[in-house]
């Protein structure tokens, strides 16, 4: 069973789970036909402003027009997260990828405030074949921990400006 949790802000969570085989006893073309469906559609959206973290196995998941500050993010199995942001300003950014996820995070299309976004500080545990995309936004500070098979990528200036945090 696929499980995604999230926590709103003031403590508030919400809980999705997904089977992910709709009809285990008969296989028929309409449950096969579902499953390859998924696979490819976003099966989340939140639109939320404040969503503090979310936890995910084995799903997709898109944040829009987040408007916060702070975020941390797990994600395990075969999962995929994105979020746009509408500001451009963060104080704290944290990733947790195991076994073949993959995160982004982008500026929304219609976001008035820039093109990239910046972080004050940005911890990334990356394992697996796990994939990172965080290349429209800028970093002060990173903590990075990235296996062999993984990747992350990140903006010029980010690299220009790295430095380790102990």
């Amino acid at each position: 069973m696929d499980i995604l949790l999230t926590i709103i802000k003031y403590k508030s969570s919400a809980w999705a789970f997904f089977n992910e085989s709709p009809c285990k006893k008969r296989k028929s073309t309409k449950a096969e036909a579902e499953r390859e469906w998924l696979r490819w559609v976003t099966r989340v959206r939140v639109f939320s402003p404040e969503l503090l973290s979310a936890d995910g196995v084995n799903t997709k998941f898109k944040m829009v027009w987040l408007k916060q500050k702070n975020l941390a993010v797990t994600m395990s199995g075969k999962s995929d997260f994105e979020v746009e942001s509408n500001d451009s300003l963060f104080d704290r950014i944290q990733f947790t990828l195991k076994d073949s996820s993959r995160a982004a995070i982008r500026m929304s299309p219609g976001s008035k405030s820039a093109a990239s976004f910046h972080a004050d500080f940005l911890s990334a545990d990356i394992q697996g074949i796990s994939d990172l995309d965080i290349s429209q936004g800028q970093m002060d500070s990173l903590k990075l921990s990235v296996s062999d098979k993984s990747g992350i990528s990140l903006s010029g200036k980010t690299l220009k400006n790295y430095r380790l945090i102990p």
